[in-house]
């Protein structure tokens, strides 16, 4: 949480409840961080890269651009791998009767949950206690809104991507 917390221009450790990095002066209400208590159901209606994308924002935000590239990447990856895989079971499947394709249908929707789920669950988790430390310092709240549009566009090229990737 606090002890976590780095100041995103110097890098200097915060120590304690403080609205200005001591190092340089930063003031951490310049920084606006996604709240992460919808991160659940997010996950589960638009899928779990809309808050690994919310995530990775708010890791960058707070100078853990590692961490922000590692949860971007692995999320457009894991992303990616599941939606050719679905690709490739359909081929397996055969997908030409309407009876297959309801099976395939089910069968993602099912493993959509299993994977969407623990993913929100667990971002959540980590989130919030990276939001609440951040709101000791005086960060304040982005927008919602914003970063779940960034998020399905962000969805939107993965899935287009996977199609392109299927039809070649």
């Amino acid at each position: 949480p606090l002890e976590a917390l780095r100041c995103p221009r110097c890098g200097n450790k915060c120590e304690g409840v403080t609205e200005v990095c001591p190092m340089c002066n930063f003031r951490f209400s310049e920084i606006a961080l996604y709240n992460p208590k919808h991160f659940v159901w997010l996950a589960m209606l638009l899928g779990f890269l809309v808050p690994v994308y919310m995530s990775a924002v708010n890791w960058g935000r707070v100078g853990r651009s590692r961490l922000k590239r590692a949860w971007l990447v692995g999320g457009i990856l894991g992303s990616l791998g599941v939606i050719l895989g679905f690709f490739a079971l359909g081929e397996l499947m055969g997908g030409e009767t309407i009876e297959s394709n309801l099976d395939l249908r089910t069968l993602g929707k099912l493993s959509g949950y299993a994977i969407n789920l623990p993913i929100g669950i667990y971002l959540r988790k980590k989130q919030l206690a990276l939001f609440k430390a951040g709101q000791q310092l005086g960060m304040r709240k982005a927008s919602g809104v914003k970063g779940v549009f960034s998020g399905i566009g962000l969805v939107v090229v993965v899935i287009v991507v996977a199609i392109v990737i299927a039809v070649l």
